[in-house]
């Protein structure tokens, strides 16, 4: 095995175990869909959600069976998380169980909602379609077994997007699971792809990125970016997108070509999903530090020191930044200074992107609690 393969396996082993208000801060109308890091471009947004700048109270704390790494998010105005176990769960906002669904595998995948259906992966190779309303298998589409979906789905139209760890990007009709076309990027895909004006934007770990035509399946560009691997999911910001990576660098590569922009130096890995507004990328890293960058230029704007390692994404709701890190903190800090609010501590590390909605932030914790806290 050689250097890059050996340092590439300790980091997935240890990942998986592990804004001012509207004055200054005029928030775009990102869609709120049902889908990791909130939209399709992956900004990490919340829009039109209060800022909680004190420590908030816990609303609810849900013992589940296994930990939880997928992202939380609403389908239906309930509740869903997926548990590493295979359980895919449903709550009312106050925390009511609804429903479960066995997914009969191991659950890293967010889930992605439609007005109809949850799409929903796991690490062994099957991919489900679930009825939004009676919670029943609708479809099931089979990847090979142990190359499943590490990456979160993407669901535009009748079409449902995903990057699977056999090194392809596929398209499946989401009234059946049928594979529309598939594009083949050589190597595992862990990174969500990010969707804009008919382009998917997909990183694998070989440090390659790709920029997909979503019609018909074709390369538009592909930017051999690193030696080492991409875990971070792309975000895209006008016409940038933004990505860490485990070489430590946060590349801004420009979306018409793939060519690099800039880049800022971490002093180590970047697994952590850049969240970015306006002018300002957020993003945590290996390093024990979480970071705001200029998105025209990539220049430090200042940076928070962690209590660990930050291997999570991290969202913006409001003038405040949430994220978690691996001694189980959640911070919320103000976005434009970087001034520490509040954190709250969980006895197991925070990998998921946390999700903001009327006043409660939801996320779940490798101490096997989903939280919500206002």
């Amino acid at each position: 095995m050689n250097r890059r393969s050996l340092f590439f396996k300790n980091c997935v082993l240890i990942v998986l175990l592990g804004l001012l208000n509207a004055c200054s801060f005029d928030h775009k109308e990102y869609p709120q869909s049902g889908s990791f890091r909130g939209n399709l471009k992956n900004t990490g947004v919340f829009a039109n959600q209060k800022d909680i700048l004190t420590l908030p109270t816990t609303k609810l704390k849900i013992k589940t069976r296994d930990w939880i790494f997928a992202s939380p998010v609403f389908a239906g105005g309930n509740l869903l998380i997926g548990v590493t176990n295979g359980d895919l769960i449903a709550f009312t906002p106050d925390g009511e169980e609804l429903w479960q669904f066995d997914a009969k595998g191991t659950i890293y995948s967010t889930p992605a909602v439609d007005d109809n259906s949850i799409y929903c992966g796991t690490m062994e190779g099957k991919f489900y379609a679930i009825d939004i309303k009676d919670h029943s298998q609708k479809w099931m589409t089979t990847f090979e077994y142990d190359k499943g979906t590490y990456a979160s789905p993407k669901v535009l139209g009748n079409v449902v997007y995903v990057g699977s760890l056999d090194g392809a990007f596929y398209a499946l009709d989401s009234q059946n699971g049928k594979v529309l076309w598939r594009f083949d990027t050589g190597e595992k895909i862990y990174a969500t792809a990010a969707i804009d004006n008919g382009i998917g934007y997909v990183a694998n770990h070989a440090g390659k990125v790709f920029a997909i035509n979503l019609a018909d399946g074709k390369e538009i560009w592909k930017s051999d970016v690193s030696e080492f691997a991409f875990l971070s999911s792309p975000a895209i910001a006008d016409t940038l997108l933004l990505i860490g990576n485990m070489d430590g660098t946060l590349y801004a590569l420009s979306i018409n070509s793939g060519k690099n922009v800039w880049g800022f130096k971490a002093d180590y890995a970047i697994s952590s999903s850049p969240s970015v507004i306006e002018d300002m990328v957020f993003f945590g890293s290996w390093d024990k530090s979480f970071y705001a960058v200029s998105l025209a230029t990539g220049t430090k704007k200042w940076r928070y020191e962690t209590a660990n390692q930050v291997i999570g994404p991290s969202v913006i709701a409001g003038s405040m930044v949430y994220f978690g890190d691996k001694d189980g903190f959640l911070y919320g800090l103000d976005a434009l200074t970087g001034k520490e609010r509040w954190k709250f501590k969980t006895e197991g590390s925070i990998s998921c992107s946390p999700l903001v909605y009327d006043g409660v932030i939801y996320f779940g914790s490798q101490d096997r609690y989903l939280y919500g806290l206002n």
